[in-house]
């Protein structure tokens, strides 16, 4: 029998060719997969951290980011009143809330789904504590720095002591520079809310200038805030905003020409402050 080399070697090299790819393709799927295990947590994004808390996964994966020391502290943190769960770039996320019938004490988790990198956050008693079993304190990722800072502003938290605990469960002091910009405004607490020093209007600069009004302002701005810590969805957050954003113009339209300014801007306050007491989001 005459063997045709060519062709057999034709044949070897195709199914070289057909064993590597076979090898590429089933190799290189369940490792696509793996770099996304965590991607199921984008699925609650705008809703309720008490949704993402329930998921049986959330645990394990606090578990799994967080010194154990600081984990258990963190879920519990998650369970009570809930803040909306928070997604930025359809790959940072975000969870907070407070300790149920003890809202002194709040929790905090954050991860990047696509690198893995994740931290856990507890305060009480003035005292921040951060960890993270993969990233460390000094040289914490910036989307996870926005985060902290953001969620620490929201909740008018500035603590007297930051710590952090690494994955061998030690604990090193946290620079404040790290979550807490000296850049960032904070409020006297005589009011007003914002700062004076860019005030432009006629309005604003009569706020600043009325020790009466600038209380008005802090205590509407607390009132606010504390309404949207009220609802636990994005959707919810946002409606607030938005009303609170059509009164500043009809405030502003009302009493850009008023001759009593201060009397005017005082009413005003005081007819929101009430509307406020009574709001609930549209449905």
């Amino acid at each position: 029998m005459k063997i045709d080399f060519h062709q057999c070697c034709r044949q070897w090299h195709g199914l070289v060719l057909l064993g590597l790819a076979s090898c590429f393709f089933w190799g290189a799927g369940p490792a696509r997969a793996s770099d996304n295990k965590n991607a199921w947590v984008l699925a609650y994004k705008g809703k309720s951290t008490n949704a993402f808390i329930w998921d049986k996964r959330a645990k394990g994966l606090i578990r799994a980011s967080v010194p154990a020391q600081l984990a258990k502290d963190v879920m519990d943190g998650l369970g009570g009143p809930p803040d909306p769960v928070r997604v930025i770039e359809s790959r940072y996320v975000s969870v907070s809330a407070c300790v149920a019938h003890a809202c002194m004490m709040k929790g905090f988790f954050w991860t990047d789904v696509q690198g893995g990198a994740a931290l856990g956050a507890v305060v009480a008693d003035n005292v921040l504590l951060v960890g993270s079993k993969r990233l460390s304190g000094t040289a914490l990722p910036t989307p996870a720095r926005q985060a902290l800072s953001a969620w620490l502003s929201d909740n008018d938290i500035e603590p007297s002591k930051l710590e952090f605990v690494n994955a061998n469960g030690a604990v090193s002091p946290l620079a404040r520079s790290e979550l807490m910009p000296a850049s960032v405004f904070r409020p006297r607490p005589q009011g007003p809310s914002f700062d004076c020093t860019r005030a432009k209007t006629r309005i604003e600069l009569a706020i600043c200038n009325d020790p009466g009004l600038s209380k008005q302002d802090l205590e509407m701005a607390a009132h606010v805030r504390q309404l949207r810590h009220g609802f636990d969805t994005v959707s919810d957050e946002d409606a607030v905003r938005a009303f609170q954003r059509e009164w500043l113009k009809h405030r502003d339209a009302t009493c850009a020409k008023a001759v009593q300014l201060a009397d005017c801007v005082a009413q005003q306050y005081s007819q929101q402050q009430q509307r406020l007491r009574n709001w609930l989001p549209p449905r």
